[in-house]
């Protein structure tokens, strides 16, 4: 009985250490957030909501989108890839803009194109208003961030987080 009860008391303590070692370990938190593959794209079965705009052109980061709603787009009966690389430019994000991404009906956030490029859609920009556009989901361009850093660039900014909606207000 004695050797069950500390064996017992042995596995708790092994439990518990391997818990506080998995909660306080730094590598883990940041493998958390997505990874981009050897080419820098942020592809795959993607659901990450919170990213940050790291494009260095002082012209902004391009949020395309075409003639057809994102519905149209995301719609079943929609045959092949969009062709978003060549849609227009409707705006622009500045360098450290950050954006909640929208998910899809099968709940990720990547929408591939014509050529296999991830490409992430944005309903709303982080100060409100509406984007209605994609950009690249590479590091070149954008890069995830924790939600608690989102959270609180919202809330300094003061807004009313229910900008962010769900996509069947889309």
């Amino acid at each position: 009985m004695f050797k069950r009860v500390s064996l017992i008391r042995g596995l708790i303590g092994l439990i518990l250490g391997l818990i506080l070692c998995w909660v306080n370990s730094p590598v883990l938190a940041a493998n958390s957030l997505p990874q981009p593959n050897e080419m820098g794209d942020y592809s795959g079965n993607l659901n990450h909501l919170y990213w940050q705009v790291v494009d260095p052109d002082p012209e902004g980061l391009n949020c395309r989108m075409g003639q057809f709603s994102i519905k149209e787009v995301w719609s079943l009966d929609n045959p092949g890839y969009p062709e978003i690389g060549s849609w227009p430019v409707v705006t622009t994000l500045k360098k450290d803009d950050i954006f909640q991404a929208q998910r899809t009906y099968a709940g990720f956030v990547v929408t591939f194109d014509e050529n296999l490029n991830p490409w992430i859609f944005i309903k709303n920009k982080s100060d409100g208003t509406p984007a209605n556009c994609f950009v690249r989901a590479n590091t070149a361009f954008v890069q995830p961030i924790a939600e608690s850093e989102f959270k609180q660039t919202v809330s300094v900014m003061d807004l009313d987080t229910e900008i962010f909606s769900n996509i069947d207000d889309l």
